[in-house]
């Protein structure tokens, strides 16, 4: 039995750390006590080491995400599943972006055109079992440059090549 220093209680030896008259669970509480009276400082110095890193921290994520597709997939699907209104958000914005991006001078061909692109993803799905994605070649939402939503800027790839391509020209 040792006395702890700090709530001056006798508790067993397993009670405390290898070194050191406190025990864990005064240690523990005053830990508490310090990230929240210093948060400010904890959380720029957090922050200040996260601007240093970026690049390298993004690389990692992207790497541990191209390794992890499923559990990605997972995580993206749970984070819907808790709140629907996020889903119907993302999926009526992006509607409105196809939307902005469609020109108007399109003919009824254009949009047959579109359509049987379509269709032939989920015909070539169907007929192998590889999940097909009708993708744009410009991005119609990218950062430098955008493509417009019409058949000349479409292409039906894998879900897969669409997902690695992802909001990217090229």
């Amino acid at each position: 039995m040792r006395k702890c220093s700090r709530c001056f209680e006798a508790k067993d030896e397993i009670d405390f750390p290898k070194s050191g008259n406190v025990c864990k669970f005064c240690r523990c509480e005053k830990s508490k006590l310090d990230r929240l009276n210093n948060s400010d400082k904890i959380n720029s110095r957090r922050r200040e080491k996260y601007i240093d890193r970026k690049d390298i921290v993004t690389a990692q994520n992207r790497i541990w995400q191209e390794n992890n597709r499923e559990q990605v997939r997972q995580i993206n699907r749970d984070y819907y599943a808790a709140d629907p209104s996020r889903r119907r958000s993302y999926q009526n914005t992006r509607r409105a972006r196809v939307k902005k991006q469609t020109p108007n001078w399109l003919t009824k061909n254009d949009y047959a055109k579109m359509e049987m692109l379509y269709s032939i993803s989920r015909f070539i799905t169907r007929k192998t079992g590889v999940e097909m994605a009708v993708d744009h070649i410009i991005p119609i939402n990218g950062k430098n440059v955008s493509g417009f939503n019409m058949p000349e800027n479409m292409q039906v790839i894998t879900k897969l090549e669409n997902e690695k391509k992802g909001n990217r020209y090229g």
